[in-house]
C-alpha cells in the first residue's frame, strides 16, 4: 500500500506545486496514493496494465492475475483472446528501451524545476541517475535516503562495483540520511502540514487486482 511519502506526493499535487514524479518503481503506488497519471513518469513501466506482444491490445492487472493463476488457461501463460499472442506486464525488462514518455518530458520538466526532491533511491541506475544533474545549478536539491548518493547499500552491489559517481556537493544541496517516511513526517510537522498529510486517502493494491474503481 502507499506509504507516508506517497501521500506526501499527493499533498504536493493538491497544493499545486508538484510538476512531475519520475519513478523507477513499477508498483503504481504513486497512482494508488492519488497522484494523477499525467503527473507520473514511470521510467521502468508499471504492472498495473499489460499488453499483447503481438497486437498490442491493453489488459488490466485483474485480467493478468486471473490468467496467470488459473491452471486451466494456457498453463499460466496469459494469451490474448483476439490473436493468441502472449500478454505481458507493461514493464521495462533488462535491455529494453525506456518509454518515450520518459525522454519526451525531461527537458521541459527539469528546465522548469525550482526544487528537486529525491526520495529513496541510491542513484546507481543509469540513465535515471543522470536526472539529478538536469536542473540549473542554482536549483536546490534535497536527497533523502538511508545511503549516500551513488552507494548501493548492499554487499552484492559493492562486489559488482555497482556504485555511481553522483555529485551532491552544490552549496544549495541538502542530504538527509534516514527513513523517507520519518523525514516527511518531520517536515510536515515543521510546516504545519501534518493534518493535511494524514487526511490523504489512498487505495490498496486490491483496487487493481480485484478490479475496483479508481
Amino acid at each position: 500500500s502507499p506509504t507516508t511519502t506517497h501521500r506526501f506526493f499527493t499533498l504536493l499535487h493538491e497544493k499545486g506545486i508538484l510538476r512531475r514524479i519520475y519513478t523507477q518503481n513499477i508498483d503504481a503506488l504513486e497512482y494508488l496514493a492519488g497522484v494523477p497519471e499525467e503527473k507520473i513518469v514511470e521510467a521502468h513501466g508499471s504492472f498495473k496494465t499489460g499488453y499483447c506482444t503481438s497486437c498490442k491490445k491493453n489488459y488490466t492487472l485483474k485480467w493478468l492475475k486471473e490468467e496467470i493463476f488459473d491452471p486451466d488457461r494456457n498453463d499460466g501463460v496469459p494469451k490474448c483472446p483476439d490473436c493468441s499472442g502472449v500478454v505481458r506486464p507493461d514493464v521495462v525488462l533488462f535491455g529494453e528501451a525506456l518509454p518515450k514518455r520518459f525522454w519526451n518530458n525531461i527537458d521541459a520538466d527539469f528546465g522548469a524545476c525550482d526544487l528537486l526532491l529525491v526520495f529513496g533511491t541510491s542513484l546507481v541506475v543509469s540513465p535515471f541517475n543522470h536526472l539529478v544533474g538536469k536542473p540549473g545549478r542554482s536549483v536546490p536539491r534535497v536527497y533523502i535516503n538511508k545511503t549516500k548518493p551513488g552507494a548501493t547499500g548492499s554487499i552484492l552491489g559493492w562486489f559488482l562495483n555497482m556504485g555511481a559517481n553522483v555529485d551532491f556537493s552544490r552549496a544549495s544541496d541538502l542530504i538527509l540520511s534516514g527513513d523517507c517516511d520519518r523525514e516527511v513526517e518531520s517536515l510536515c510537522q515543521e510546516i504545519n502540514w501534518t493534518d493535511q498529510l494524514n487526511n490523504i486517502q489512498v487505495l490498496s493494491l486490491d483496487t487493481l487486482t480485484e478490479g475496483g474503481k479508481l
